[in-house]
């Protein structure tokens, strides 16, 4: 019937709408969290930059920011993970 096929096309309109507004908010609180990002203490992560990931002599460099700013930050990589990834 009219009816039937009426409340089908709402319903689907408002699944669209639900995954558009929960996608949005997603993609929100992973910009804020990647946004606020503490900063680390001392000179472990001067000079790095996700350039390191192609040059080959330096690539510990970064291995040693990532560790010392995970150890540092754990609470917001822990956040940040789940948020990405869960």
């Amino acid at each position: 019937t009219a009816f039937a096929r009426a409340v089908q096309r709402t319903a689907m309109y408002i699944r669209k709408r639900s995954a558009l507004g929960l996608l949005l908010a997603h993609g929100s609180l992973v910009a804020w969290l990647l946004c606020s990002a503490p900063t680390i203490e001392g000179n472990v992560c001067d000079g790095v930059s996700p350039a390191l990931l192609l040059d080959k002599d330096r690539i510990q460099d970064l291995w040693a920011c990532a560790s010392a700013y995970q150890e540092a930050n754990w609470w917001h990589v822990t956040a940040t993970f789940m948020a990405v990834y869960i």
